[in-house]
Parts: structure tokens; sequence; C-alpha cells
């Protein structure tokens, strides 16, 4: 995987990206309880890509928004998930954000 962060000024973002060759096999029962299999097997590349980035608008507001798409390598599933997020802390922030930086996210996605 490559990652790359940097900030300017109340502006913190973070790129990803990862490239990768997956293969498997699976035997599966036929149903009805009878003893024939079906043999499937899938190779491919498989990648993710994603980007996300942290806005400060003052020292109690943060803004994130999110992007990503990966997939497999039978090429049968592809996962997009996108997201922005208005985010407030009672204790206001003064120092800059830590990189690289921690978008919220969705679990589902991960």
């Amino acid at each position: 995987p490559l990652n790359w962060a940097q900030r300017s000024g109340p502006l913190s973002f973070l790129l990803q990206g990862a490239l990768g060759y997956q293969k498997f096999s699976q035997d599966m029962a036929a149903a009805g309880g009878g003893a024939a299999f079906e043999s499937v097997s899938s190779s491919g590349v498989a990648y993710k890509l994603a980007a996300s980035a942290q806005y400060q608008l003052n020292p109690n507001w943060l803004l994130d928004a999110s992007l990503q798409n990966d997939n497999n390598a039978s090429g049968n599933y592809r996962q997009w998930s996108a997201g922005l997020t208005l985010r407030y802390s009672f204790h206001p922030i003064s120092a800059p954000l830590s990189l690289p930086i921690s978008s919220h996210a969705s679990p589902f996605g991960q």
C-alpha cells in the first residue's frame, strides 16, 4: 500500500492506493444432498483507491470528507463509499491535527 499525507494551513489530506493479485478457488456441494460438487475459481488484479480530507473551520469545528473505491479479483464485487462529516469538539483544538488524518468512517466499508 502507498499512503501520502500532507497539511496546508487548516486543510489536511490523505491519499491511499494499493494494488495486488488475488486467486481463490471454492468447492460447493450440489443442492439436494447429492454427491456432485461444483468448483469455482477466479484470479485477477485487485485494487483500493482512497482519498480523505479534513478542514478545521475553527478551534471547535472540523469538516471531514472521504471517498473510496475497491474491487475483488473476479470483478463481480466493486465497492464505492463516500462520506461527509461535520464534527464538534467540546475542547477547542489549538494545535495542528496529527498526520496521517483519521476521518470518521462507516464501519460497514471495512
